[in-house]
């Protein structure tokens, strides 16, 4: 399986794996084929963090934390997207950052704690806007009105 180089394919990999991730907790057919996939993708970014901790650390600690998510282990979760936010904000990846405190948002509160959510959708909020993701921001409104009442 061979994978192409430039930051346009790494980041194709990244969500290609999240994908999975996310395909494998809404659904679960097909699981099989879509955790190899992320089991994959996050070895990968495991190789080129080894090269590059810069620029692929936050990456690994988030593919990690969505990984134990999945599994429904938040306590252990928490911290891994928690170490992705602050990588991602030293190495001054805003979308990676705001991404990433959504993530932790909707993992929350899939697992059924809607008031914990409410600092890392309130993080990820300010970041989209800061970021210039308009869309991005509405969006978010519209699924979480209190986001726009801040």
């Amino acid at each position: 399986f061979q994978r192409r180089t430039g930051i346009a394919s790494f980041m194709q990999w990244l969500y290609d794996g999240l994908s999975s991730l996310a395909y494998l907790q809404e659904f679960g057919k097909e699981r099989r084929k879509h955790l190899t996939n992320a089991k994959r993708t996050l070895k990968y970014f495991k190789k080129l963090s080894r090269w590059c901790p810069d620029n692929f650390a936050n990456k690994v600690f988030l593919l990690e934390a969505e990984f134990l998510s999945l599994k429904g282990k938040l306590d252990l979760a928490i911290p891994m997207y928690q170490h992705s936010i602050e990588l991602a904000e030293i190495g001054g990846f805003l979308h990676e950052e705001a991404f990433t405190n959504e993530r932790a948002g909707l993992a929350l509160r899939h697992c059924g704690d809607a008031a914990g959510s409410v600092s890392f959708l309130k993080k990820a909020y300010y970041l989209y806007e800061k970021w210039g993701s308009t869309p991005k921001v509405e969006q978010l409104s519209k699924k979480f009105s209190f986001l726009s009442q801040s």
